[in-house]
């Protein structure tokens, strides 16, 4: 310590003496915690946890005042009863605060001389210690559809955000960043580190380009079926030829890809158009995912379309330093700013016995028929682009179809800002989750919110129709260099390596934030917006930005979700999920059938022919501790279904550009087995429904066969539907149409 008391023999000693060994002992301590530990405020233990719907528990632990150098402790775990927060009809955060006080205890009866000469005491009720003690507030937000977290006063420390519903607590989310680190965890971390600089140091400086290089050239090989899908089309041209003979004067065809062809808005109709005719629904359900215990500590949950994905610690990998001036945002143009929001990538699945194989599903190849379609949800209304590349897989009992970017970037979900902007570009050298950005202010207005929003560029400058994140922060919550202030995204956001990306700042305040000479590490510019659509580009300097990544707490991760059910039992599964899904990571569902989990794959599909009314579901994330698939419950739809035993389907009508007698409709049945199935061809010629004069039935391969029949009119007919009508004497083996071929002569 820096001062301590003098002791001699035969000298008085008074109680100031025995205080300020105290006093002098805790000075020392004072300025170890403040200089060597942290000049923040940091917390050790009090893990915030619901103990029931509207009551946590808050465990002990010690708070640490940085700015003072005290520690202030809570010896025991304190109930904290939330009812009194609930919001009447909306949403509330509510954040578990942390605040020191110094109290008197141990009140003990102690004697006391009143008279020096006659020794006389006197028994007085005093305190015989001081502590630091930590008292626990509760600060509300305002209630709202769109709730926001509360400000918290100078002097509180954050422990927890917690969001409240009508019905009690939602989420719990620990504030991480007041954590007191373990001194032996960070002398393991550096001796780490220095092992691994001294073993990569001579690489380091060349691997970002030689990553985004062949991350690169790997992209530029990502349409490697184009060759294929050409030729496929191709092919498909020649097919369909071959079946029109010159003299025949109207033709038509129909794969059933869409409805575009189908009467559905006839009475009699009923029948599904997916790669074929097939067997419509006998009864059905459909619900978007969701957590079985929607605390499920597994995983991490946004608040934003149930984005979930495993837990993980918010990782720096790049990080600008070494400040060399400051920019005021506000003296660039204010103007408004258009964002296109682009949504999570789409994948379906279709699993069962009724998912056989269907020869019209090689027309996707063509470019006729737009796949694109298949992925989105009803009312979604989107431009397709040539980026836009979808993927699709087929084997009995499972088809898959997918979009290939991580995010699906057509769809209008557009918003619009008003403010002065700059940008700052940066290239993403390996797959990671962005989850945190952190900012150096060194001024801000008393208005103006900053807006953070994560873009895809476009010829190098940001390109503001990609959006794929954003956050935001009201000026009060602005911390001045050297202090960092962190911009949490809602939703972490998948950046791919070798993709450059820009971090746009947007504000009407007065707002200045730090900078550093040009950095090649970030390999990116400073733009700043002059008209809207122009940026200029400053190569002299960069932002002095910190940007952090999950880095996921396990490589495997299995979560129960909602079960599904359906009175006389389930045959089908139909799941249309938002889900990202890197290279090298999987995720899948599984179901649980006679005690075992099972996972969507064909050679588990014929479980469903025995018509369980009751599926048990789960989740399952694999991938790394730097990248994992991630998905949004809230926009992931499973639909469930058995089928009919019957269909029946009637087409659009077909006009004749001049009346004919002779009419030829042929049809392609696969997985037709004539023990079991039956098909019908007919025609629908004003009211009446016309059979044919002759049917003739040619083999193509087993359990394939194309189906010719012919119909004779006197007089001639200018106009018909056709009508293809199907029975199974077995709901869980089907078979389907795949093509439709009708000629007039």
């Amino acid at each position: 310590m820096e001062r301590k008391v003098i002791f001699r023999d035969r000298q008085e000693y008074q109680a100031a003496d025995a205080n300020n060994m105290q006093d002098f002992t805790d000075e020392s301590l004072q300025s170890i915690l403040k200089n060597a530990i942290s000049k923040e405020n940091k917390i050790a233990g009090m893990l915030v946890t619901a103990k029931s719907a509207t009551e946590i528990t808050v465990a002990a632990g010690k708070l640490l005042i940085g700015s003072a150098g005290k520690i202030y402790s809570l010896d025991s775990s304190q109930d904290i009863s939330l009812f009194s927060y609930l919001p009447v009809i909306d949403k509330k955060y509510i954040s578990v605060c942390a605040f020191g006080v110094e109290e008197d205890i141990d009140i003990q009866a102690r004697d006391f001389i009143i008279d020096l000469q006659t020794e006389v005491t006197e028994p007085r009720e005093v305190a015989m210690e001081q502590k630091r003690a930590v008292t626990l507030y509760i600060i509300a937000g305002t209630e709202s559809s769109d709730p926001q977290k509360p400000s918290i006063p100078t002097g509180y420390t954050k422990r927890a955000d917690i969001l409240l519903t009508t019905s009690g607590i939602d989420t719990i989310v620990m504030n991480t960043d007041v954590d007191l680190p373990n001194l032996n965890e960070v002398n393991s971390d550096v001796s780490s580190l220095k092992q691994w600089r001294s073993a990569t140091e001579p690489i380091i400086s060349t691997l970002s380009t030689d990553v985004s290089a062949l991350a690169s050239r790997l992209s530029s090989i990502k349409d490697h079926n184009q060759a294929v899908r050409e030729l496929a089309s191709d092919i498909a041209r020649l097919k369909e030829i071959s079946n029109l003979p010159d003299s025949y004067s109207s033709y038509g065809a129909d794969y059933f890809l869409n409805d575009d062809e189908s009467d559905i808005q006839n009475a009699n109709y009923d029948a599904k158009t997916e790669e074929g005719i097939r067997f419509p629904d006998a009864a059905s359900d459909n619900n978007a995912l969701s957590l079985f215990n929607q605390y499920e500590p597994q995983v991490y949950k946004s608040e934003q379309d149930g984005f979930i994905m495993p837990t993980f610690e918010h990782n720096k990998r790049i990080s600008l330093t070494g400040y060399a001036g400051e920019i005021a945002i506000s003296q660039y143009q204010s103007q408004s700013h258009n964002f296109n929001k682009s949504k999570m990538g789409r994948e379906r699945q279709k699993y069962g016995p009724l998912r056989i194989l269907s020869s019209s599903a090689l027309h996707w190849r063509t470019g006729a028929f737009d796949h694109l379609n298949t992925l989105v949800f009803n009312g979604e209304i989107f431009s397709p682009s040539p980026d836009d590349l979808t993927f699709f897989y087929r084997k009995p009992g499972l088809h898959i179809d997918k979009i290939i970017p991580p995010y699906f970037e057509q769809i209008a979900n557009q918003t619009t800002i008003i403010g002065s902007q700059i940008a700052q570009t940066f290239l993403s050298s390996q797959h990671g989750y962005l989850t945190k950005i952190g900012l150096h202010f060194t001024k801000k207005d008393t208005d103006g919110l900053v807006y953070i929003h994560i873009c895809e560029t476009k010829n190098g400058v940001p390109d503001l129709s990609k959006t794929l994140a954003e956050a935001s922060l009201s000026p009060s919550l602005l911390k001045i260099y050297p202090e960092e202030t962190s911009f949490v995204l809602p939703k972490p956001v998948f950046l791919k390596a070798g993709k450059r990306y820009a971090l746009v700042i947007t504000t009407t305040g007065d707002h200045r934030v730090a900078v550093v000479s040009g950095s090649v590490y970030l390999q990116g510019t400073l733009f700043y917006s002059s008209d809207g659509e122009y940026y200029a580009g400053d190569l002299t300097k960069d932002l002095m930005v910190n940007l952090y990544f999950a880095k996921f707490n396990a490589s495997f991760a299995q979560v129960n979700l909602t079960p599904i059910s359906l009175s006389g039992g389930i045959a089908d599964l139909n799941l249309l999920a938002s889900v990202i899904k890197p290279e090298s990571t999987e995720f899948f569902l599984e179901y649980q059938y006679n005690s075992k989990w099972w996972p969507l794959s064909p050679d588990t599909a014929d479980n469903l022919k025995s018509l369980p009314a009751l599926l048990p579901l789960r989740a399952v994330f694999v991938g790394s501790e730097d990248v994992m698939p991630a998905i949004e419950l809230s926009n992931s739809q499973l639909s469930y279904s058995r089928p009919k035993t019957s269909f029946k389907h009637i087409s659009i009508e077909r006009t004749l550009p001049a009346p004919k007698t002779d009419i030829e409709v042929s049809v392609l049945l696969e997985n037709y087995d004539d023990a079991k199935h039956g098909c019908s061809l007919k025609l629908l010629v004003g009211q009446n429904e016309v059979s044919p004069g002759s049917v003739i039935d040619t083999e193509i391969a087993s359990k394939t066969i194309r189906r010719k029949a012919a119909f004779s009119f006197d007089p001639a007919i200018s106009a018909y539907k056709v009508i293809v009508e199907g029975t199974t004497n077995d709901a869980s083996d089907v078979f389907v149409v795949s093509e439709r071929i009708d000629v007039a002569l």
